[in-house]
């Protein structure tokens, strides 16, 4: 599992990245089945029977699992194409799942999670760094600029901006050398040229500054200045082109338009595993994506299944909420729930992002026992 991090977190180049989430699959399925292997033989029968017990008790995640193999198994006799490596990449959900959503949290307490987010911060900020370098002398080991966007080792600047934005939630409310942390990597975030990165961090900050307090006076004189504050700062990137209002949307806009005259041609079943691209390029565009999570996913899965899956983020993070969880993990699901409408970060996913968005979505659906599991 932490090869596969390393590995997503190394994966830079578009098409490097698609043979890196192939073989990631593979290992994701045999690390696995080799944990549970040696779990089995070597843990406490009490132990795993609890852990029998938390997997059956989330009949919702189950029952999710269970109905995409079906409308792949459906979508198959109806004659969408099925290949090999679109069943491995299903197949590999049920370990990630069971690993990252059930089993790694149900074993966290506070004080294990508050050192996650710390090795998580240095990891992350790490990167900065390189792309520091990268911005200021042009190139690092043959590492460039992306049209003028910092993207580190990366692939693309959107997913370096994500991760960069998950390594500010988590620092940002902390004391001391953290917040020096949180300030240059806020930096980084607008070298990436980022416009979801920001509009997501205001939409989480705003949210969150609210979260778990008891609404006071001094607290609703604070919203102007906030606002003004924001006001200059969003006028700021707004005259340096940050936003580049130039192009628009990015085609976005219109991929949108184009999953919604489909969606409404195939609403149930979707198209399968491997129609998107082809789809999206028989209207003239060059996509090979809407870039957004949950229009693939129904594009793949239907409307029915795409609410399903919906169902469980937003109850996870409910969980999270009634139990007051840490804000700054609350922060991140928020955060990267927003930043998935623009790059792929999904629910038993093996890229780095969508790991941390698993395990804290785990984290939340293991809090407040007087909910019932999902």
């Amino acid at each position: 599992m932490f090869l596969t991090v390393l590995m997503s977190l190394l994966s830079y180049e578009i098409n490097l990245y698609y043979r890196y989430y192939n073989y990631a699959t593979f290992m994701v399925i045999f690390s696995g089945i080799a944990i549970f292997y040696c779990f089995t033989l070597l843990a406490p029968r009490d132990m795993f029977n609890d852990f029998k017990r938390e997997i059956y008790g989330n009949k919702l995640v189950q029952f999710w699992i269970f109905a995409q193999y079906l409308v792949i198994f459906l979508g198959s006799f109806l004659g969408k194409d099925v290949t090999l490596s679109n069943l491995i990449r299903l197949i590999a959900i049920i370990p990630v799942i069971w690993v990252f959503y059930i089993f790694i949290p149900k074993n966290l307490n506070e004080k294990m999670i508050y050192k996650l987010g710390t090795f998580i911060i240095f990891c992350i900020t790490s990167f900065s760094f390189i792309g520091t370098i990268i911005k200021v002398n042009g190139q690092f080991m043959g590492y460039t600029m992306f049209y003028g966007r910092l993207r580190s080792l990366f692939f693309d600047p959107n997913y370096f901006a994500a991760l960069v934005g998950v390594a500010f939630l988590l620092s940002y409310n902390r004391k001391g050398f953290y917040k020096f942390i949180a300030a240059f990597n806020l930096i980084i975030i607008i070298w990436t040229g980022s416009r979801t990165a920001i509009i997501a961090l205001i939409v989480t900050t705003i949210l969150m500054y609210f979260y778990k307090k008891k609404i006071k006076i001094k607290d609703l004189l604070k919203i102007p200045f906030i606002l003004t504050f924001l006001y200059f700062i969003l006028y700021y990137l707004f005259q340096s082109g940050f936003f580049r209002t130039s192009q628009g949307l990015g085609s976005r806009d219109r991929l949108a338009e184009i999953t919604f005259i489909m969606l409404k041609e195939e609403p149930f079943l979707g198209y399968g595993m491997n129609a998107v691209t082809p789809l999206l390029n028989s209207y003239r565009t060059l996509s090979s994506s809407t870039h957004n999570t949950y229009l693939d996913y129904a594009l793949t899965y239907g409307i029915p299944l795409t609410i399903i899956y919906l169902l469980v983020i937003f109850f996870a993070m409910y969980r999270g909420f009634k139990a007051k969880i840490e804000g700054n993990i609350l922060c991140v699901l928020i955060f990267l729930f927003i930043f998935s409408n623009s790059i792929a970060i999904s629910l038993g996913g093996v890229g780095a992002i969508s790991l941390i968005f698993t395990l804290y979505l785990g984290y939340c659906n293991t809090k407040n026992s007087l909910i019932t599991k999902i």
